[in-house]
């Protein structure tokens, strides 16, 4: 008996030391997640800092240097899509360890490189390699951790998304004001090499190779036409001032129109669409696409012409233009923390306040540069960017969520995936028409002015652009269409969590998407409470009923409205996720049995069908309120209601006991 004993105590503690062990190595995973989100929110923002430095090394046009910027970000955006199904297809560790892979080696390339044109090379490869990355990461975290660790884990991974913003411009422009060996913007890039290197060993020794059970195909058609309609009509905006507009610029410009329309017609034509051309037809999605094109035109634009000006203009090293700049990082994530909260109360007019906060700050920025003159006192901008970096974290967050809480249920998917699309295009376009902008402006300017002069001046003459633009988003918030008694944001109110839901409208508002990810996570948390529920209700079967009743009123309220409007738009046909909501059902069948097996419900009851009835009687009242009210008097909400409807619940579980 000693010998058992002590053979059970050993493969007890032999269990535990395996648990400890597997929960180190989901940190570890976590840790390698946020190394490569790090890395691809500061290989953006540092290219902005380092292009005066790049201009004067490498002898580059202002439009190279916008290419340099920009080919980061319309190959990022163009990949995204292909990079999520590559995962879903071919498993996530593998395509991850290709992304890091190649954006790795194209950073050490960027760094070394000799030439405008190697470089532009180097940093669209490096947009590629992040592509293939990035949407691995929610994927990896959703599989990887269960329960309270997830939420832990989105939220650390949602905050490393917003510092990424703010360190990549601190530790950027620290690194270029160094001047390192005379390497000027150099070290920059070489910095993150050994950084890509570590993640990459680490991965392919601690990732397990996950992939999806059903997975779409990639669309390599759509995906050309889109990337030769973006560039065609991107390339002349950035280049053409320089060039002198030559005529084949203008007719590649013309020519991106007919290349949009081949691209809608081979999605119309293909079974798994980059884009389905009838997501068009709902508003929400129209003018949701338009508000990220728009709110991310004028923030790349605006973070571009802002640290051209501050550095050539005024004078100011990178690492003061960091530090000028990181203000409206950390009001932005301030805001986006702050959203959350005000989201239930406001609902989608969170993006009003957020657009209105962000038009003022532009108006503070333009009032303090007209009152600079030609001095440029770099504090005096610190202001109007802290507010505009408020309303951006309000205007921005919540967007992703409230668009698709418009949208019809059965395309909840295909718009997570698409939307994010329009705020990388938005940026790439910020990039090339405000830069557009601003250069004519400062080419206009009287030759004889002072640099610093001719720099404020096209700024000043750039920025109403971007109160237009702001202005623009506060109208369309107005037109953005809003379906009766549906939750306001479907990421920040229905999901397990609002630290959660911020992860998730940051993960897509840099670009990311993997299928629904977002319902996944919602019933996988509906999935967890109902087993809690479930191991907490009472034998007796009308305490039993009560007890799903008073649970189902303070949790499932989001839950049920989802079912209500997906069993509209589906009818009874399939639905996402079928075989994860089959084992919600399962475990409360399981609970009729249990009862059945116990004797405290007659064994003549289908348990399926009691099960039915039973989800009938407590969800009734919260799914038909105007009847409860006309039937009753009372609203489903009040104590007199609350009390009728309890003791309604243990009658029927008496007359179902065996021992009624």
């Amino acid at each position: 008996m000693r010998s058992v004993a002590g053979a059970l105590a050993a493969e007890q503690t032999r269990a535990e030391g395996e648990g400890r062990s597997q929960a180190g190595r989901r940190w570890l995973v976590l840790a390698i997640i946020l190394g490569g989100a790090f890395l691809v929110m500061v290989a953006f923002s540092t290219a902005n800092l380092a292009v005066p430095s790049m201009r004067r090394t490498l002898g580059a046009s202002f439009g190279e240097v916008e290419l340099v910027v920009a080919g980061y970000v319309l190959v990022y955006a163009l990949f995204l899509i292909a990079g999520g199904r590559l995962g879903d297809l071919y498993g996530r560790k593998h395509v991850f360890l290709a992304g890091i892979a190649i954006f790795t080696l194209a950073t050490a390339v960027c760094g070394v490189a000799p030439s405008v044109p190697v470089l532009v090379v180097a940093r669209a490869a490096q947009g590629f390699g992040a592509a293939l990355m990035y949407p691995q990461f929610l994927a990896i975290i959703q599989v990887t951790f269960e329960g309270r660790d997830r939420d832990i884990a989105l939220g650390l991974f949602g905050s490393v998304i917003g510092l990424g913003m703010v360190l990549g411009q601190l530790l950027g422009g620290a690194i270029i004001s160094l001047d390192i060996a005379g390497l000027s913007w150099r070290p920059a890039f070489l910095a993150l090499v050994p950084v890509g290197a570590v993640a990459l060993a680490a991965a392919a020794l601690l990732l397990d190779n996950t992939r999806a059970d059903v997975a779409a195909r990639l669309d390599g058609a759509g995906t050309l036409a889109l990337g030769a309609a973006l560039t065609l009509f991107i390339l002349p905006l950035m280049a053409g001032r320089d060039a002198g507009w030559p005529v084949w610029m203008l007719a590649a410009l013309i020519a991106s129109l007919p290349m949009f329309a081949l691209f809608l017609w081979l999605e119309r034509r293909t079974a798994s669409p980059l884009l389905d051309p009838g997501l068009f037809r709902q508003r929400a999605f129209l003018v949701g696409c338009l508000l990220g094109v728009a709110v991310m035109t004028g923030l790349a634009g605006f973070l571009f012409i802002t640290s051209v000006t501050l550095q050539i203009g005024a004078g100011a090293s990178p690492l003061q233009a960091g530090l000028v700049q990181a203000p409206l990082g950390l009001a932005f994530f301030a805001g986006s923390l702050l959203a959350p909260r005000l989201v239930p109360g406001l609902g989608r007019h969170v993006l009003s306040l957020g657009y209105a906060i962000l038009l003022l700050g532009v108006l503070t920025t333009l009032t303090a540069v007209r009152a600079s003159g030609s001095s440029a006192a770099l504090v005096a901008l610190v202001p109007g960017l802290i507010v505009m970096g408020l309303g951006l974290g309000l205007g921005v967050t919540p967007l992703i969520g409230t668009v698709l809480s418009a949208v019809r249920r059965e395309q909840v998917g295909a718009v997570a995936g698409a939307v994010p699309t329009a705020f990388q295009v938005g940026q790439v376009c910020g990039i090339a028409l405000v830069g557009l902008v601003f250069f004519t402006a400062l080419g206009s300017q009287p030759t004889g002015a002072s640099r610093a002069v001719r720099y404020l001046d096209a700024y000043e003459a750039t920025l109403p652009l971007l109160a237009t633009l702001a202005a623009l988003c506060l109208v369309l918030v107005f037109v953005l269409p809003r379906a009766a008694g549906v939750s306001d944001n479907v990421l920040l109110e229905r999901l397990p969590g609002r630290v959660a839901g911020l992860a998730y409208s940051l993960y897509f508002l840099t670009g990311g998407r993997v299928g629904d990810r977002a319902l996944l996570a919602l019933l996988q948390h509906t999935i967890e409470h109902r087993t809690a529920r479930a191991e907490e209700a009472p034998r007796a079967p009308g305490e039993f009923l009560v007890h799903h009743y008073v649970r189902m009123g303070k949790e499932d309220r989001a839950w049920l409205r989802y079912l209500v409007e997906e069993a509209l738009a589906r009818g009874a046909g399939p639905i996402p996720h079928e075989a994860e909501r089959v084992r919600v059902t399962a475990l409360q069948v399981d609970e009729i049995r249990s009862r059945q097996a116990e004797g405290l419900i007659d064994k003549e009851f289908d348990p399926a069908a009691l099960r039915l009835v039973a989800f009938a009687l407590t969800s009734y009242p919260l799914l038909l309120p105007q009847v409860v009210r006309l039937a009753t008097g009372h609203n489903p909400d009040s104590p007199e209601f609350d009390e009728l409807w309890q003791r309604l619940l243990r009658q029927v579980g008496a007359r179902v006991g065996h021992n009624a």
